[in-house]
């Protein structure tokens, strides 16, 4: 198992943070499982589908990914 968090994965947490909602609350406004919303953000899960909801709640740029991964 991986334990490098993307910069992408580093900002949902950080803005859960500022916003003081919890892993947990998130994954109950998000309709999902806290196991299954900890693994979208920390990268061992891929749902694109998922991320975009993630990006437009916590108003993260859509290209917030692509343009840190790509540099």
């Amino acid at each position: 198992m991986n334990k490098y968090i993307d910069d992408w994965g580093i900002e949902v947490k950080k803005r859960l943070i500022e916003k003081q909602i919890s892993i947990t609350e998130f994954a109950n406004i998000l309709d999902v499982t806290r196991p299954y919303l900890n693994n979208v953000i920390n990268g061992s899960v891929n749902s694109e589908g998922l991320q975009a909801r993630i990006n437009e709640y916590l108003a993260i740029p859509p290209d917030f990914r692509a343009a840190k991964t790509n540099s």
